[in-house]
């Protein structure tokens, strides 16, 4: 979800604050991990991503947006490589 989230901002879905607070209610109010392994192999992962179910036309995500969360195709791997680079940095 987190990962979705920078996916979102990075597609001009959601700003910062909205990101913060997917971090907020995913890290601190469930306890859950936010930052991944120092060594994702991205490249594997977006295959992954490329074989969901929901990518019928390319890459698609269930993303938070202005209109709440919706089914999002159109992603582009330029969006997938400036979210896994935040969520690297850790950055909210």
């Amino acid at each position: 979800m987190i990962f979705a989230a920078h996916v979102a901002h990075a597609m001009k879905r959601i700003d910062k604050s909205r990101v913060e607070e997917h971090y907020r209610v995913i890290g601190e109010t469930y306890g859950l991990k936010v930052k991944p392994d120092e060594k994702v192999d991205r490249l594997a992962l977006v295959e992954l991503m490329r074989r969901d179910k929901k990518a019928v036309s390319g890459l698609t995500f269930v993303l938070d947006g202005p209109s709440g969360i919706e089914v999002v195709s159109g992603v582009t791997e330029a969006h997938l490589s400036q979210a896994f680079d935040a969520m690297q940095l850790n950055e909210k």
